[in-house]
């Protein structure tokens, strides 16, 4: 099978979703898939030969922006590469797994002036569309919190 992984940026691992992108990698290639990460940045020193890294543009005046370029990009890509399943670790709408590292956008919002930027309003509608009901994607929760 072949299985794609999408995280925005990916580097070398200290904390954070990015500590759990290569475990999840290596166990699905230890079971026999082929296995590409697809990102718009990707600052890691040492990735194993096996895993195949695709670089997906991202370019916008903003993160929004980038975020939205890179998301149109990769669904592109992946069809061109004929995946057969999408493993995201940011919010993409229409993955089929959301490997979920972080806390909801509604509940980081730190005050009624932030729930009117651009920014907030963008992954409020990506996480709306993901966690919606008519939505196919099943969450992985990393921890509880």
């Amino acid at each position: 099978m072949k299985i794609a992984l999408a995280i925005y940026k990916y580097f070398a691992p200290s904390s954070g979703i990015q500590s759990d992108v290569l475990p999840l990698a290596e166990e699905l290639h230890k079971r026999g898939n082929e296995v590409s990460l697809y990102c718009a940045s990707c600052d890691a020193p040492e990735l194993p030969g096996w895993l195949n890294v695709v670089n997906v543009p991202a370019e916008g005046w903003n993160n929004s922006a980038r975020s939205r370029r890179f998301i149109g990009n990769l669904r592109e890509r992946l069809d061109a590469d004929n995946m057969d399943i999408l493993v995201a670790f940011n919010r993409i709408p229409g993955a089929d797994f959301y490997f979920a590292g972080d806390r909801p956008v509604a509940i980081q919002s730190r005050g009624l002036f932030q729930k009117f930027s651009p920014r907030y309003r963008y992954n409020a509608a990506l996480e709306s569309e993901l966690f919606s009901q008519e939505s196919k994607t099943e969450v992985l929760c990393v921890s509880p919190r």
